[in-house]
């Protein structure tokens, strides 16, 4: 009897060890899978989201406004005179301004709303439920929280600002809505705004709204 007891401890806590042991590697595979989905969907430097991703996100975004009728808008956001920074001060500065000029861009956004880095100094904000006069307010939120910043040059006070191009898409019904093509003409009429904003003195923001 003593001896079957015994035994019937021992298979317990070989249950437990083994309980245990399942639990661990239960938990170092959700840390696995979040490194992945980290890798995968996030850009390593500015911690925003990269362009796959946002692209993807951007298609069900445009799906959904096109149900529901509500406006949605995009920013092209990029660093003006970011490669003179890289060039005068270094990488190591250029890299610390684009991370903190990344993470201000992100902290003036509502949490419904997407920022990402798609190459570069370039950002795309992505305004869920926002037509132009919305866009407007956040495109100069964005300019003065960054032209704000201060960053340690080796002889002076580093500042940055950036230009911005927005556009705007009223959102139209549709079940048979092109998503990559609405995808496209956003993107390609930001980048006209943001063209105009580059060579119209810098530091602002233009828009073009789209049908």
């Amino acid at each position: 009897m003593i001896e079957e007891h015994h035994r019937g401890e021992d298979r317990v806590q070989n249950l437990e060890t083994a309980l245990r042991e399942r639990e661990r590697l239960a938990e170092e595979l959700q840390t696995a899978f979040e490194r992945l989905a980290q890798l995968a969907y996030f850009d390593p430097l500015t911690s925003l989201m990269n362009r796959r991703r946002f692209d993807e996100l951007f298609l069900t975004e445009i799906a959904r406004h096109s149900r529901s009728g509500q406006p949605l808008s995009v920013l092209l956001v990029d660093l003006d005179g970011f490669k003179h920074v890289n060039d005068t001060y270094g990488h190591l500065l250029g890299d610390e301004v684009l991370r903190r000029a990344a993470q201000t861009v992100k902290r003036t956004l509502r949490i419904s709303d997407v920022a990402a880095r798609i190459g570069g100094d370039e950002l795309c904000v992505l305004l869920p439920d926002t037509a132009v006069e919305g866009g407007k307010v956040a495109a100069a939120r964005l300019c003065q929280a960054v032209a704000d910043l201060r960053f340690a040059g080796a002889l002076a006070a580093v500042r940055v600002s950036v230009s911005i191009g927005g556009s705007s898409w009223s959102g139209s019904y549709s079940r048979e809505i092109n998503l990559e093509a609405i995808h496209d003409r956003l993107i390609d009429t930001a980048d006209k705004a943001l063209y105009f904003s580059k060579n119209n003195g810098r530091n602002q923001a233009s828009w073009i709204q789209i049908k």
